[in-house]
């Protein structure tokens, strides 16, 4: 499997500054490597053509000059530490972190998903947190406003007991504030993580909110669609899916795909988080190879005093 250059980084990118004094040396000892440009500061150079012997015999092919200058680039190279991989972490737990934002109005109460929409998608939750019982999760329910029902926790019986007994009743304003919901659920994470929104319908209007004010901040959302397929509004998630760069999941009533889908989301999610923010290995140790073979050079006869020669 191939790396891609947009996995690439410098762990100490301010250290390829040490570039700028190599630099200035390369520079400065290019100029001592031409002896007609030493000796044209004592003698006139329409002389020096007759009094300079043109020879190379005896010099190096490749002056140690440039080979010290270029075990100087590569060693700052390394120190700046350049990165195509990150440290595996060592634990296997389920470390994923999701908000469970449930749509929790009238509409949601309708029965053309048995018994109705709002328990399918508890049913839902309760299939995905006995595949994954020690998942942390946070549960927040909206409607014309958004409340947190329970905060982040790896207790999926509590997580559940709290989901079953939602019903619009319980909403003190009837409505869709899906953005407060969202920002809500956000926060409950304490970090970065999986935001899933199970609903039957939301609006152009607060998705523009979510994505004017950054709600989801650096978590991910996924809308789990409580609605029959044909009757499901595909222009209004599609559009969540572009402008929220949104997972969408629709429902299934004949098995669990939609369950299982939910799962995957999640895990690649969390592998993506993690990977954003595990630390990075410093690939450029490899490059002490190239700078080993280069220094045998070093040991050549004759290295020392030709380095010593054009200093």
């Amino acid at each position: 499997m191939g790396v891609r250059m947009s996995h690439f980084a410098f762990i100490h990118p301010w250290l390829l500054l040490l570039f700028i004094p190599i630099a200035w040396f390369i520079h400065w000892m290019s100029g001592r490597q031409n002896d007609s440009r030493k000796w044209a500061k004592l003698i006139d150079k329409r002389f020096l053509p007759y009094l300079l012997i043109q020879s190379r015999q005896g010099r190096a092919m490749y002056p140690p000059f440039y080979l010290i200058a270029a075990v100087m680039l590569l060693l700052a190279l390394v120190l700046a530490g350049p990165s195509f991989t990150h440290k595996k972490s060592p634990f296997k737990n389920d470390h994923a972190k999701v908000a469970f934002v449930i749509k929790n109005t009238p509409s949601m109460m309708a029965a053309d998903i048995q018994p109705n929409r709002l328990q399918r998608a508890i049913f839902k939750l309760t299939d995905l947190l006995k595949l994954r019982p020690k998942l942390q999760s946070s549960l927040i329910a909206y409607s014309g406003s958004a409340n947190l029902a329970l905060p982040l926790t790896r207790d999926s019986t509590i997580v559940l007991s709290f989901a079953q007994v939602l019903e619009p009743g319980v909403m003190p304003v009837i409505g869709d504030d899906l953005a407060n919901a969202v920002a809500l659920a956000a926060d409950s994470l304490k970090g970065a993580g999986s935001v899933v929104v199970f609903a039957d319908a939301i609006s152009k209007k607060q998705i523009d909110l979510i994505k004017k004010n950054n709600l989801l901040k650096d978590s991910k959302i996924i809308f789990v669609a409580m609605m029959p397929n044909p009757v499901v509004d595909h222009d209004k998630y599609r559009y969540a899916g572009r402008q929220l760069n949104a997972d969408l999941i629709y429902f299934s009533k004949k098995n669990d795909d939609d369950v299982q889908k939910l799962s995957a989301e999640i895990s690649h999610n969390f592998k993506n988080i993690e990977a954003k923010n595990a630390p990075r290995n410093n690939d450029g140790y490899y490059l002490l190879y190239l700078v080993a073979l280069i220094m045998l050079l070093w040991f050549r006869k004759g290295f020392l005093a030709e380095a010593w020669r054009v200093s």
